[in-house]
């Protein structure tokens, strides 16, 4: 006996179920039944973007205190660095090409951040150099981040 003969058994060895359920007709949907489906989900996907879109409403009065309670929390750590990365590119002769790198963001209690890290820039001759640097920032509202102490570089 081959492989092949073993493998499958004739078709008086197969369970009667087999041949119910191989013999039943599927249920048939009509092109209306089907556009109607489309129809509902789309109207299901329509009514939860609208009501998305109303509990995203926030008052400017919301967005301040929330923004009063981040200050205070010291919960703009993120945008600190973010801030910090775009206000320290100006001091170098190609900020395009400087690799500015964030070690550390300590918040203070009168809603500044002390940054420190380091920066890899071109000098004047076109030599990478790095460059570390502290420096410290202020959230003032609105994204508006400002320097109050100036950079300090030192070589590493």
């Amino acid at each position: 006996m081959s492989d092949k003969q073993s493998e499958t058994k004739p078709e008086s060895q197969l369970p009667p179920e087999f041949w119910r359920l191989r013999n039943k007709k599927r249920p048939q949907f009509s092109t209306t039944d089907r556009l109607g489906c489309v129809v509902v989900v789309i109207a299901v996907l329509a009514l939860l973007s609208y009501v998305r879109s109303c509990s995203d409403e926030v008052t400017p009065e919301q967005k301040a205190a929330r923004e009063e309670a981040m200050i205070n929390e010291g919960g703009f750590r993120v945008e600190a660095r973010t801030a910090a990365d775009r206000l320290i590119r100006p001091y170098f002769k190609s900020p395009s090409r400087a690799k500015v790198k964030i070690l550390e963001v300590d918040d203070h209690p009168d809603g500044s951040y002390t940054i420190r890290g380091y920066v890899d820039a071109q000098n004047d001759f076109g030599a990478t150099i790095r460059k570390g640097f502290r420096m410290e920032i202020k959230y003032y509202g609105n994204g508006q981040w400002l320097v109050t102490k100036a950079p300090m570089f030192f070589r590493l």
